[in-house]
């Protein structure tokens, strides 16, 4: 749940980026991967309706991302509905309850879509009218009889109009394709908050060890420990760890970026008004 959580969040990131830069294919083919992962993995954990809403989601972002369908605020709007609710939905399932009611709510905003965005129409065909029939009665020309010069100009001619013949391409090596599957972002690492809880005390509590054996070096045995090069080593690695530890407890701003942008969005298109949204030292 908490995976298809930060997915949810991501595709709501991606569609507010794609309203802002309607032109960068970025935005969209990451909603679209966010929406064909999502589809999958509720397959794989049962549950079906999930699924078949994120397939759904996933024809339409297609349709966007070869430019068959335009992006509009209105379907952004809608787009935002459905990935609202397939977050409740999940949420609901969770808990084994299967909201019918929030089911029809998400097929009411996706197919509100055709009625927002009025996909792009293929240019028209041109017909060509077929070529007239020769009449039956035309005289037709009987080619000259062939002579040994003749022969020979005509085989000369025709090889060196004959296309090179080109040798077979090397075999890709196996294990390896033509198109490149995605790879796995391993940029970060999901740890629940009570174990970061746990470690940061565990880091406390070595500190504290730390200054007894430094206490007992000049009581007991009447060394000055910054004399005692394990000490100083000692010291210097707790440091570190104890500022690793706090730095990786803390929570960025760009976390809590997603969701200020939307409230944003959302007074913006009430009240009628543009607005620009813009982040400085949002990884602080």
């Amino acid at each position: 749940m908490e995976e298809a959580r930060d997915r949810l969040e991501r595709m709501t990131s991606g569609l507010l980026a794609l309203e802002a830069e309607p032109g960068n294919p970025g935005p969209i083919d990451g909603v679209f991967r966010e929406a064909h992962t999502l589809k999958g993995g509720a397959g794989l954990v049962g549950l079906p309706q999930v699924s078949h809403l994120s397939h759904r989601l996933e024809d339409l972002l297609e349709e966007l991302r070869l430019g068959t369908r335009t992006a509009t605020p209105r379907l952004t709007d809608s787009l935002l509905k459905a990935v609202d609710g397939l977050g409740r939905l999940i949420a609901g399932a969770g808990g084994g309850v299967e909201d019918r009611a929030e089911i029809e709510a998400i097929e009411a905003a996706l197919a509100g879509i055709d009625e927002t965005s009025t996909p792009i129409d293929s240019p028209a065909l041109t017909t060509v009218p077929d070529p007239a029939p020769i009449a039956p009665s035309a005289v037709v020309a009987a080619p000259p009889p062939a002579t040994a010069a003749t022969t020979a100009a005509a085989t000369a001619v025709a090889a060196s109009a004959a296309p090179a013949v080109q040798p077979p391409a090397e075999a890709a090596p196996a294990g390896e394709s033509a198109v490149h599957a995605p790879t796995l972002d391993t940029g970060s690492l999901q740890v629940p908050i009570e174990r970061m809880d746990k470690l940061i005390r565990l880091v406390g509590e070595a500190a504290a060890a730390h200054l007894s054996i430094g206490h007992m070096l000049g009581v007991e045995l009447e060394r000055d420990p910054d004399s005692v090069v394990e000490y100083r080593d000692l010291t210097r690695i707790l440091n570190q760890l104890q500022d690793v530890t706090m730095r990786t407890r803390m929570v960025p701003v760009t976390a809590l970026s997603p969701s200020l942008r939307r409230a944003v969005r959302e007074i913006a298109r009430a009240t009628g008004k543009e607005v620009k949204w813009e982040v400085r030292g949002e990884d602080s």
